[in-house]
């Protein structure tokens, strides 16, 4: 397995966290769940997430005094 984060691994290990899936299977469901979930892709490049962020945390105030 590859460790993506060595310095992570000391304190792990002291934890006794393991992780739950290996970095190359992540990887691969990764890569599958953007795939599939292409409308989800075109919603978050559109930048109206960016829309939604700046009305909801920008500009909060505003917001609720609606």
């Amino acid at each position: 397995m590859i460790d993506a984060m060595p310095w992570i691994a000391p304190k792990s290990r002291e934890l006794g966290w393991r992780p739950q899936v290996s970095f190359e299977d992540g990887i691969r469901r990764t890569i599958e769940w953007y795939q599939t979930n292409g409308e989800w892709l075109e919603h978050a490049r559109s930048g109206e997430y960016r829309n939604y962020y700046e009305r909801h945390y920008t500009r909060r105030a505003e917001t609720f005094s609606k």
